[in-house]
This record gives structure tokens, sequence and C-alpha cells, in this order.
């Protein structure tokens, strides 16, 4: 028990050492030796504190948090991403198909950035709508800086090596989109 807590602790003190690393030179969406992925990192993280019925939004390509990391979760994007079904793609954010209060937690895993600004409020008031009252809507972000550089750094990637996925150059970004958001 207290060696496999020291190892996870030390993973978790060399994926911070590392940073840069993982950021600007593996592929951001495989874990790579010991390195976690930074999409690794973040759903490891917001399965901890996701509870009951969840609503992953903006999923992204084959609802990975939802098979991966919460099962029970269910996932939505409002791109057709390769490996979702139908009934994931929503055409309207700001008018969800769910029922008031129906989940306990919503989560925004990396992407609060690309809800474009023109929606933002209407969008949220959404979420609220649909989380039950006590439940947790869990966002997760990353500084203006280290957006703007991994957004760049993974474009680039992506048109030197076939195997990186650009899901903002699949999609496209919206111009009222950001890097990032504060606090």
């Amino acid at each position: 028990m207290i060696c496999k807590r020291f190892e996870v602790i030390a993973r978790a003190c060399l994926n911070f050492v590392f940073f840069p690393l993982r950021a600007f030179l593996f592929n951001p969406n495989e874990d790579t030796g010991p390195f976690l992925s930074l999409r690794s990192e973040r759903m490891n993280v917001v399965s901890k504190y996701a509870k009951g019925r969840v609503l992953d939004v903006g999923c992204g390509p084959g609802d990975i948090f939802c098979s991966r990391y919460y099962p029970n979760g269910q996932g939505v994007d409002f791109f057709e991403y390769p490996g979702l079904q139908k009934h994931q793609i929503i055409d309207d954010p700001t008018c969800l198909p769910f029922k008031d209060g129906e989940f306990e937690t919503v989560t925004l895993i990396a992407n609060i950035n690309h809800i474009p600004q023109s929606i933002l409020q209407d969008e949220f008031r959404e979420l609220v709508r649909i989380v039950k009252p006590g439940g947790r809507i869990l966002i997760t972000r990353i500084g203006f800086l280290v957006s703007f550089l991994t957004h760049h750094v993974v474009e680039i990637q992506a048109k030197v090596f076939p195997s990186y996925y650009d899901m903002d150059g699949e999609r496209g970004v919206e111009e009222d989109e950001r890097y990032s958001v504060p606090r």
C-alpha cells in the first residue's frame, strides 16, 4: 500500500517537473512511458471529483472521459467527431435536450475557452439548469500562455506527424473563441 502510494506521488512529481517536455514534445493525447498525457492528467483529476450521473459537455473524439474514466457518464459534443454516435451530437449548446436537474455532475474538460463568448452566458444557464440542486459543474482550464503555445504546437505537430490529432484544426475555431478564460 505504501509502495503504491509512493509510486503515485513519484509519478505526479515527475509529470509536474517535466510539464514543458510533455506539453511541447510529446503527443498531448497519448501517455508516453512514465509520463501522463495532458489529457490523461486532466481526466484522472476530473474523475475523482465527478459523482452520480455525469454529462461530459464537449466530449471530443471517441468520448474518452466516459469510455475510459467514468463509464456511467454520457458525453455530448457540438461537432461530429470520429467515434461519436448521432445521439451524442447536440445542435444548440444554449438549448440542451435534457430535463431540469437530470445530472449530478456536468464536466467541461479543457474546452471552456472554445465556447464562443457570444453564447457563453446562455450555455452556462443551460448547464446550471440540467444539474441537480447541490450538483457539480467541473471545469478544467489552462492559462493563456500555455494554451496559446500548446494549441500552436499541436497544430504544427499534426502537420509534421500524421499520428498527432489536432481536434481544433479539424472542427475549425470560431472567431469569438479564446485561448484561455480568466479564473
